[in-house]
């Protein structure tokens, strides 16, 4: 099937696709670019051609499938496998998944142990099986719509830029706008550093950093456990929320430590947290200045195990460190704290 033909029957389904075509780029591989610069282009993903990752899986030849449990029609059924047998997962998404966890796989522990204080999910270990890679190809393929995560066809060639086009959610996803050539989309725009990577395995220019795990005795007031959520449990469920456990000690969950948009809200929301918990301004402006410092050491020791380093992943987690350091760094200025 070309892509012409499959363009052809994803319009025909509800999509629309206005002034693109498919391209091959020697940097970013395949991705969209725009056929006449004067005119707007445009793509729409109904939401009745979004699906949800437990509605798919892989058949005998390990090519995606729809569940036979799925309210498509055949026809709609059709359309997506054939998208992810051509131009999606059967193409070289599983080949190219795999190489990125194996890469993953064989960095030296203690890098490991600085990702997964920053927020990594522990799957250093993982079987890399089919389904495994299935899972993780998909995690940055995914959107959330009316509060389920699902897949959105074609919209997902679209390759990111940090001042892309941003997507539009309602009755499904939206892009559209100029381009002169390649179209890029923006794929989030407020999320820390480790936690795109996570999700796309490559660097961002993050304008949020969130603390490392940690935790802290605090005379009077007891022990306080920073924590930060994988992407298996969604930050919208837990930022800047706290929790007492049985023990009387106290968890406060994804502390946003620098935001370079809003410099000024990441210790005023601090503050307001820790006033539930009985802890005074003071005090709770000496925590956040010493969460500040010890993510920058963290994030110091990170860099010295990746920098100059020949592989593309080593270079790809030098580069969120160092954009990392530099917003918490810039959040020290802009409150005049000296480390």
């Amino acid at each position: 099937m070309n892509f012409d033909e499959l363009i052809d029957e994803f319009c025909y389904l509800g999509g629309v696709f206005k002034n693109l075509r498919l391209e091959t780029n020697a940097k970013t591989g395949s991705g969209l670019f725009v056929i006449n610069p004067s005119k707007k282009f445009e793509i729409i993903v109904p939401e009745n051609l979004m699906i949800s990752i437990d509605m798919i899986g892989l058949d005998r030849h390990q090519q995606v499938i729809v569940n036979k449990k799925s309210i498509w029609s055949n026809r709609t059924k059709k359309f997506f496998e054939n998208y992810q047998k051509y131009f999606g997962w059967g193409l070289d998404g599983f080949e190219k998944t795999l190489e990125t966890q194996s890469a993953l796989q064989y960095l030296p522990n203690e890098l490991i142990q600085h990702l997964l204080i920053f927020g990594l999910s522990d799957d250093f270990n993982a079987d890399l099986n089919p389904q495994f890679c299935l899972q993780k190809y998909f995690l940055s393929r995914k959107i959330l719509s009316n509060g389920i995560s699902k897949i959105m066809p074609i919209m997902e060639l679209l390759n990111h830029s940090d001042d892309g086009h941003p997507f539009l959610i309602s009755n499904g996803i939206k892009c559209s706008g100029f381009s002169n050539s390649e179209v890029f989309a923006r794929y989030h725009h407020m999320i820390d550093g480790f936690d795109f990577f996570q999700i796309y395995n490559f660097a961002n220019e993050a304008k949020l950093a969130l603390s490392c795990n940690t935790s802290i005795n605090i005379p009077e007031i007891g022990k306080i456990s920073i924590i930060r959520t994988t992407i298996k449990k969604p930050k919208f469920k837990s930022l800047f929320k706290g929790q007492i456990t049985k023990r009387k000690e106290i968890n406060f969950y994804d502390v946003e430590l620098a935001n370079a948009l809003k410099p000024n809200k990441p210790l005023v929301k601090f503050n307001k947290l820790c006033e539930k918990y009985n802890i005074n301004k003071e005090m709770s402006q000496t925590i956040f200045k010493g969460l500040l410092k010890h993510n920058i050491i963290a994030l110091n020791k990170c860099l010295q195990m990746t920098i100059g380093k020949d592989a593309k992943l080593l270079n790809e987690i030098e580069n969120i460190s160092r954009n990392q350091l530099k917003i918490l760094q810039d959040q020290c200025k802009f409150h005049n704290f000296y480390l």
